[in-house]
């Protein structure tokens, strides 16, 4: 390839980018990024994260897909395009049964048609074996 056809790639590359920028674009915008459910025993393992999201850009936000790095972690979330100054939720589902207890700390990864791409949220908590007495 010849110098003068990569920079002319590059230059309808970089033209695409400013336009699209200078067009506008969706932006995701959380209210919390980290959900903590504290301490809780065995006896009531599940528990839920709601996750309120706007979107600060100018562009109808879409969200691709979501995904836990568990399978004790389901998310639910808007399917439909958030407008702009509109809001959505993700709403995590952490279900702690036959887990061992301990410390636990999971993320989900939320892909967007926003700039970044991905967001990764986190949920926290500590589960406690259930006093025997």
């Amino acid at each position: 390839m010849s110098i003068n056809r990569f920079l002319s790639i590059v230059i309808i590359v970089m033209t695409g980018f400013f336009q699209a920028h200078a067009e506008g674009a969706p932006k995701i915008s959380f209210e919390k990024t980290t959900a903590d459910f504290g301490v809780f025993t065995e006896n009531s393992p599940k528990h839920k994260a709601v996750f309120k999201f706007t979107n600060t850009g100018d562009k109808p936000l879409i969200i691709v897909r979501v995904r836990a790095s568990c399978g004790c972690t389901t998310p639910t979330f808007s399917k439909a395009p958030i407008m702009p100054g509109k809001s959505g939720t993700v709403t995590v589902e952490y279900d702690g049964t036959n887990r061992a207890p301990g410390f636990f700390q999971k993320s989900i990864n939320v892909y967007t048609n926003d700039s970044i791409g991905m967001v990764r949220l986190y949920i926290k908590g500590e589960m406690k074996r259930e006093s025997r007495q």
